[in-house]
């Protein structure tokens, strides 16, 4: 099917479920693998594995395995116990603390762009990569900046002629009632913001060229603009840096003209710029996903700065992220000689509260000290 059908295996898969359930609804008798034996489907995952460079995803399994993804399931029973019993780490249990190396990083774009001849696209990694593409963004900023990180021009599947750009800001435009931004191009947009603003030597000027207005941007407060940091660094999940201006809400030379630097900008926004944060969401342990949903619900999903009632509803809305949950005492204050976190005491209830984007960088910047917390003895 994969080879000479008009849609590939994982698409009638998809559709119905599994491939004998699309074989059954075409009036076809089902494929049964009553004699394909374990080390026979082991062997096929190895020979995939080793073409590949890393352990197969299912998806890559059902379009290039050489059986049925039924098969493996009806002998495994999942197609992770199958991948480890072929002696693979399966790629979603792969670094799940998200401490990738950016060793890792790179050389799997490498290896794709390898066999592609080319830089990978997002959707050609996603497939085919060791890592996601959420990683390398996380990493380095952007899927493109990782792509230039590991010595490669990002890929532009087809030559734009200057109507289709044009088409495609206008598009984003009318989606948003006004006219993009940079940030809001590279997240929303069909094309990338720099593809735009290269053909045209600049974003404003493609701008003009599709009858829009320049972003011109000068009665943004400065509330505005540490705003709209605080809305990037909660979808980040990490404090905003200068790489990250492109996903601002405004240009860079707006911040840079009213705080004189990118990280006066930050500081204003409260993030503490004198401490080196990682490039991808922080390790809070294996029972943070509980103790986090605990202490949401403990406080009825409202942030508990005394006087704030911004609630999950309102939070989305004005940062476009869940409130967040942060650690009264600092998580490195649980930190052993050793390296180690006690996860089981940074995480216990008495030390989470729920905040929002704008009061949880003010508690960040109080430790040791808190705001009136008697209120959590309820």
């Amino acid at each position: 099917m994969n080879e000479r059908g008009a849609v590939s295996g994982y698409t009638v898969a998809d559709e119905f479920g599994t491939w004998n359930d699309g074989l059954r609804a075409a009036g076809l008798d089902p494929q049964y693998h009553a004699d394909i034996s374990k080390s026979a489907l082991l062997t096929a995952i190895t020979t995939l594995a080793e073409e590949l460079g890393h352990a197969p995803r299912q998806r890559t399994w059902i379009e290039r395995g050489k059986y049925g993804l039924d098969a493996v399931v009806d002998r495994f029973g999942t197609w992770t116990a199958a991948v480890e019993a072929a002696g693979y780490t399966p790629i979603s249990q792969v670094h799940v603390n998200g401490k990738v190396p950016t060793r890792t990083i790179i050389e799997s774009i490498r290896s794709v762009a390898e066999n592609l001849d080319r830089a990978p696209t997002g959707s050609e990694f996603r497939e085919h990569g060791a890592v996601t593409p959420q990683t390398v963004k996380n990493r380095f900023g952007s899927f493109r900046a990782g792509i230039r990180a590991a010595g490669f021009e990002p890929h532009e599947p087809r030559a734009y002629s200057k109507e289709v750009l044009l088409e495609a800001v206008q598009s984003l435009a009318e989606e948003l009632g006004r006219p993009p931004t940079t940030g809001e191009m590279d997240e929303l947009g069909a094309v990338a913001a720099s593809t735009v603003a290269n053909r045209f030597t600049s974003w404003n000027a493609a701008l003009e060229a599709a009858g829009l207005g320049v972003n011109r941007e000068s009665n943004i407060t400065d509330a505005d603009l540490a705003r709209s940091l605080r809305r990037l660094g909660c979808q980040l999940g990490r404090p905003p840096e200068y790489t990250d201006h492109h996903r601002a809400r405004y240009t860079v030379t707006t911040y840079q003209n009213r705080f004189g630097t990118w990280a006066n900008a930050a500081a204003a926004a409260g993030y503490d710029t004198s401490v080196s944060e990682p490039r991808h969401p922080r390790y809070y342990g294996p029972n943070w996903t509980e103790q986090r949903e605990a202490a949401l619900q403990r406080d009825a999903f409202v942030c508990q700065m005394p006087g704030c009632d911004v609630d999950q509803k309102i939070h989305f809305e004005k940062y476009g992220c869940e409130l967040h949950v942060h650690h009264i005492q600092p998580l490195r204050g649980f930190t052993q000689e050793s390296g180690y976190a006690r996860f089981d005491h940074a995480n216990t209830l008495n030390n989470l509260v729920t905040l929002c984007a704008d009061h949880h960088p003010v508690w960040e910047l109080m430790v040791p000290l808190v705001p009136d917390t008697r209120h959590l003895d309820d």
